[in-house]
């Protein structure tokens, strides 16, 4: 048997054209890996992003018009609850223009058209609350002049 001996030249050679066949291995892996992240950052940068800002806006939105809530139940005058009202239903009107615009990814549109639904009973309820507080303090004032009035009879006779 014969020993096939390689010089210097051919290790060289070889050591070359291994190098090189590892080089263009990694330049494709690398192109694949950076096109396929451009496609990512796109689609992120396009749909996900734009709308999370406004699921941020409108959770934001929805806590202010939360907050109005022990506002109208606290408020002693007529006036300030009417002002609560109307606040409320410019964030309201805010909210709903932000919702319309969401143009949420494909697989987000049942948890934003659930969130309509959901902010439509909040406001629905806030409204509702709004009678009530107005029942009330009409019936308190009610109250208070026929107490008045009971006093000034019981002093009259």
């Amino acid at each position: 048997m014969q020993k096939i001996s390689i010089g210097i030249g051919g290790k060289i050679t070889a050591c070359l054209l291994s190098l090189t066949i590892y080089s263009l291995v990694v330049s494709i892996t690398a192109t694949i890996f950076f096109d396929r992240s451009k496609t990512n950052y796109r689609i992120l940068s396009e749909q996900y992003l734009p709308a999370t800002i406004a699921v941020a806006k409108l959770m934001k939105l929805t806590q202010r018009i939360i907050a109005y809530a022990p506002a109208i139940v606290i408020a002693k005058h007529q006036l300030i609850r009417e002002s609560l009202v109307s606040e409320m239903r410019n964030d309201f009107n805010q909210n709903s223009k932000l919702l319309s615009s969401l143009k949420a990814p494909q697989t987000a549109r049942r948890e934003v058209e659930s969130f309509a639904r959901h902010f439509s009973l909040l406001i629905e309820n806030l409204n509702r609350l709004a009678e009530i507080s107005e029942r009330k303090s009409n019936l308190t004032t009610i109250i208070n002049q026929t107490v008045s009035r009971l006093c000034e009879l019981s002093k009259l006779a």
